[in-house]
């Protein structure tokens, strides 16, 4: 199963990243650095704590593998992929362990109408319509005024509202592409 298993912090947010086929190679974060959840990598020292955590995710944080708050996290298979070239076609799935190959969610920006404008880290971005969801269930929060305009990426990557409302990232890239899982 394809995963890393070495990772090193080097100057200028770069990566020295080793996976378990024996690709290895450097690559340059520079580009998300200072963008949405990965504004975290500014403060002092914190870019230099990445590691491997125990489901082979590359992460960024202060926490325990249980502590899903306040952490940041890269798809190793995007990375992978910016090492060796290849497109997701290029490689199969069953040598991917189970973990998202999502790109990363950067920013979004509320738009009128229920819409967001979203940024991912693989250079993807664009409008996408929510209007469906407003007023249903949780998003019944979205119709007082001006709770939609509060819209951010937090921690963890999703697109949230104060601390009860939140769109995974994966679920807004799907509506953005029109692609459903396993045909990215």
């Amino acid at each position: 199963m394809l995963r890393p298993v070495k990772v090193n912090a080097l100057p200028d947010y770069r990566l020295w990243i080793e996976y378990s086929d024996g690709v290895s190679g450097e690559i340059d974060l520079s580009d998300m650095a200072g963008k949405g959840v990965f504004k975290a990598w500014e403060e002092p020292g914190f870019f230099e704590k990445v590691r491997i955590d125990v489901d082979g995710a590359v992460i960024w944080d202060d926490c325990d593998d249980d502590d899903w708050y306040g952490f940041v996290e890269v798809s190793f298979y995007l990375l992978y992929m910016k090492i060796t070239g290849k497109l997701c076609e290029e490689l199969p799935l069953e040598n991917v362990s189970g973990y998202s190959m999502i790109p990363n969610l950067l920013d979004v920006t509320p738009l009128p109408g229920y819409r967001l404008w979203v940024e991912y880290n693989n250079g993807e971005s664009g409008e996408v319509d929510l209007s469906d969801s407003a007023g249903n269930g949780l998003f019944k929060a979205w119709k007082k005024p001006g709770f939609f305009g509060k819209a951010h990426v937090n921690a963890s990557g999703s697109a949230v509202w104060g601390d009860d409302v939140r769109i995974y990232p994966d679920d807004l890239y799907m509506k953005l592409t029109g692609k459903s899982w396993g045909n990215w």
